[in-house]
Formats: structure tokens, C-alpha cells, sequence
């Protein structure tokens, strides 16, 4: 393979010399000409060198440029001696490969041996013995640039497209392994999607059947709610009904202990009046005590006055029956009196007992209805609460009834997903084949 190459390019370089007439006759031109020009191969190449860095857009420091002005002087001196043949072709394809490496764009190498090639063929001119054989000359310098021009544009084109193919090769492998890390790195992707799809349209499915328990049991808890918010009106109801009795009662209650105090006062009354009555009984008994003693007295004179005194004595005696009876019908009255009394006290102490504890019945029905009127309050705060919380479970009803169907939507959407994540699986092994086909065209 080698051999046929350099086999190639030999053929190559001939066909390149027959085609610019480089012949056995052109060589002693040639020495004539690198003889013209030797002397003078500082100056042109300092003349090229200002010219192509000019062009370029590039400085060298001074070591550098008298550096590169001698070897390019160097090269001028030896540019057009003869043999013009292979190995002076292997020379101008190493400048050009030097050209290739400074990356320098074509214009500035060419706009620079443009100016030395006009000095060079000046010089030319100036020096040769005649006019025919400077035309003749300057021709053949013309054939020999002419041919330094193309051999060095055909190596740097050369080396350009074996960059060139570098690069694509390089480009390519890099593209094949991008290829293979992306189509690699989504399918992992792709599969772990699918099956976090998968999981999710599961999740999806556990939440809807979840949801609609949910729903089921926001809708009991709303009926209930209804149910305990009836009942608590009925209990209201009930409470002001109560309240109602109470009332009444606390009314009965306070009549009965003024009635009380009433009968109370009465027996005090009674009390007093059956004091004083005693007292005149207490006369009586004395009055009566001091009529026995004067009956007695009577009978004692009467007895003592004989006969004058019987009538006396039977009046005498009289007053003293009368005064007995007086007495026993005065102890009667004084004991019935004390039972009367007696009895009052007694009234008195049940009747102020009765009244103290009607105003006990009365304060713990005060108290009562007090408490019945905050248990009617926290009954209707209970109820404005339950009211509350059955529209709020009505409404969670009806937020979750609404989640179920975007929960539907959410597991159709998901099937979306899985059907789209496996049309994408799709498409990357039908990338992966493209891409296998286009680097297999590109490696020919």
C-alpha cells in the first residue's frame, strides 16, 4: 500500500513537470537564475517575511524573525538550483507543510511571494545580457513559481482535508459516543420514567379509590352533620321549654315563700295575741284566788254571826263554787293557751323554716334557669358549629369528588405518558440504527 502511494505520487510529480515544460534544457536556465538571485536572498526573504506577517496579522520578536529570515533565505538560495525534480517538489511540500502549521490563512503566504516574486524577476530583468534572454529568463521563473505555487497549495490543501478527515474521524467517534451515551442515558431515563409512570398511575389509581372512600365517608359525615344539627335544634328547643318551666316554677317558688312569710307573720301575730290573753287569764286566776279568799273569809263570818249569817254563808259559799269553777275554767283556758302557743311556735319555726327553704328552692331555680340559659347558649354555639362543619364536610364532598376526576384525568394523562415514553424508546433505537449507518458511511 505504501509503495503504490509513493508510486502515486511520483507519476504525480512528472505529470506536474510535463505539464509546466520543466525539461534537461530548462536546467541551465535555472542555475543562471538561482545565480541571479542568491546575492540578493536576505533581502527578499526579509521582503516576504515583513509581507506575510503583515498579511497575516502576526509579530515575532527580533531573535525570532532574523531566525526565520535566514531560513528563508536559506531556502531562496537553493529554491531554483538545479535538478528541478522529485526531491526539489519534497522540498517546496515541506515549506508547504510549514506553511499548513503556522495556520496562517493562504492569502498572506501568496499576497507575500506575489512582492517577491515581482522583485525577483526585476532582478532578473536588470541583470541579464539581454533582453531576449531576460524575457526567456523570466519566463522560465514564471514556469518554476508557477509550479512552487501549485505544489505548495496542493500540499497544504492535502493536509487540510487529512486534517479535515481527522477531524471528521475524531468528530465522529466523539459523535458515536455521544450518540451512545445519550441514547444510552435516555433509554435509562426512559425506562426509569416508565416505570416511575408506572408507580405513579398505581399511586394514582391507590388515591382515587382512597378519594372516593373519602368522598363516601364526607358524605355520610355531611348527613350526619345535618342529622346532629336537627337534633341540636330540637334540643334547643327543648332547652327553651325548660327555661320555660323554670321560670314558672321560680314564680311558684317566690309566691310560695311570701305566702310563707305571710302564715309565718300570722302565727307571730297569733303568738302575741295568745301572749296577752295569758296575761288576762293570770288576772282572772288572781282575781279568782282573791274571790276564794273573800268567800272564805264570808263563810268564816257568817258562821260567826249565827243565824243572821246563813243567808250570807249560801252567797259566801256560792262565790267561793264560783270561784273555784272560775279558777279550773282559767287552768283550762291556760293550758289550751300554752297548747296555742306551743302549736305557734311550732308554725312559727315551720313557717320560717318552709320560707328559708322556698328561698333555697327559689335561688337553686335562679341558678337553674341561669345554667339552662348558658346550656341554651352553648347549645345554639353548638349548633351554628355543627351548621358550620356540615357545609365544610359538604364542601370537602365536593372538593373531593372534584379531586377524583382530576385524579381520572391525572391516570389518563399517565397512560399518555407511558405510551409517549414508548414511542420515545422507539424512536432512540431507530436513532441509535441511523446513527450506526451514518458513522459507517462516514468510515467509508
Amino acid at each position: 500500500m505504501y509503495q503504490e502511494k509513493i508510486a502515486t505520487a511520483e507519476l504525480l510529480n512528472q505529470q506536474r513537470l510535463a505539464a509546466y515544460r520543466i525539461g534537461e534544457e530548462d536546467q541551465q536556465a535555472f542555475a543562471r537564475i538561482s545565480a541571479m538571485l542568491r546575492p540578493h536572498s536576505i533581502s527578499l526573504a526579509t521582503e516576504y517575511l515583513d509581507r506575510f506577517l503583515s498579511a497575516a496579522g502576526l509579530k515575532l520578536d527580533d531573535a525570532t524573525r532574523s531566525s526565520q529570515i535566514e531560513k528563508s533565505a536559506d531556502y531562496g538560495r537553493n529554491k531554483f538550483t538545479p535538478p528541478i525534480d522529485d526531491s526539489w517538489i519534497r522540498r517546496v511540500e515541506k515549506i508547504g507543510a510549514l506553511q499548513f502549521k503556522l495556520r496562517a490563512p493562504s492569502y498572506a503566504h501568496l499576497s507575500a511571494l506575489n512582492v517577491t516574486h515581482c522583485m525577483s524577476m526585476q532582478i532578473i530583468l536588470d541583470e541579464a545580457s539581454s533582453i531576449q534572454e531576460g524575457r526567456y529568463l523570466v519566463e522560465a521563473f514564471m514556469r518554476i513559481a508557477a509550479l512552487e505555487v501549485d505544489i505548495m497549495i496542493s500540499t497544504i490543501q492535502s493536509l487540510e482535508q487529512e486534517a479535515f478527515r481527522d477531524q471528521i474521524a475524531k468528530n465522529a467517534q466523539t459523535f458515536e459516543q455521544s450518540i451512545s451515551a445519550i441514547v444510552a442515558s435516555t433509554t435509562t431515563d426512559s425506562a426509569n420514567a416508565n416505570e416511575k409512570a408506572r408507580d405513579v398511575a398505581k399511586a394514582a389509581r391507590e388515591l382515587l379509590t382512597l378519594s372516593n372512600d373519602v368522598a363516601t365517608a364526607s358524605t355520610q359525615t355531611s348527613s350526619a352533620m345535618s342529622e346532629a344539627a336537627r337534633m341540636s335544634g330540637g334540643l334547643g328547643t327543648m332547652i327553651e321549654n325548660i327555661e320555660h318551666e323554670l321560670s314558672t316554677a321560680f314564680a311558684s317558688f317566690s309566691e310560695l315563700s311570701d305566702a310563707a312569710k305571710r302564715a309565718k307573720d300570722s302565727s307571730s301575730g297569733l303568738l302575741t295575741h295568745t301572749k296577752s290573753i295569758d296575761q288576762i287569764v293570770s288576772t282572772i286566776n288572781s282575781i279568782a284566788d282573791q274571790t276564794k279568799i273573800l268567800a272564805l273569809n264570808a263563810l268564816i263570818e257568817a258562821a260567826s254571826s249565827g243565824k243572821y249569817g246563813a243567808g250570807f254563808s249560801v252567797v259566801a259559799n256560792e262565790m267561793k263554787v264560783l270561784a273555784t269553777q272560775t279558777e279550773a275554767a282559767t287552768q283550762e283556758i291556760g293550758a289550751q293557751l300554752q297548747q296555742i302557743s306551743d302549736s305557734s311556735n311550732r308554725s312559727v319555726g315551720d313557717y320560717t323554716s318552709m320560707s328559708e327553704k322556698f328561698d333555697g328552692l327559689r335561688q337553686t331555680a335562679e341558678r337553674l334557669q341561669a345554667s339552662v340559659a348558658e346550656q341554651g347558649k352553648s347549645v345554639q354555639a353548638i349548633a351554628a358549629c355543627i351548621d358550620e362543619t356540615s357545609q365544610s364536610a359538604e364542601f370537602s364532598a365536593h372538593a373531593i369528588r372534584e379531586i377524583n376526576q382530576r385524579t381520572e384525568g391525572v391516570s389518563a394523562n399517565i397512560g399518555d405518558v407511558q405510551a409517549k415514553v414508548s414511542r420515545l424508546d422507539e424512536e432512540l433505537n431507530r436513532l441509535q440504527a441511523s446513527a450506526d449507518t451514518f458513522l459507517r458511511s462516514l468510515h467509508g
